[in-house]
């Protein structure tokens, strides 16, 4: 009798973990049903998702922070 009701006692306790399992996982799938939807509604469908948090200004640096600076040499006539 005590056998029977401690093998109960743990399929119980199986079945809640069970079940708390699936609902954890019912809860993911409803969020993933529900942005499903938006994502396909949206203009940009090339977006690429999350932005970065802090992006480069774009187009070259200003003044002495852009680098070296240099030129192109002059060729000499004779060294061709």
């Amino acid at each position: 009798m005590r056998h029977r009701e401690e093998r109960l006692k743990e399929q119980l306790e199986r079945a809640q973990k069970e079940r708390e399992r699936l609902r954890e996982e019912n809860e993911r799938l409803k969020q993933q049903l529900e942005q499903a939807p938006r994502a396909n509604k949206r203009q940009a469908p090339f977006s690429r998702g999350q932005r970065k948090q802090n992006p480069q200004r774009p187009g070259r640096k200003p003044g002495a922070s852009y680098g070296k600076h240099s030129r192109k040499g002059i060729l000499n006539r004779w060294m061709r």
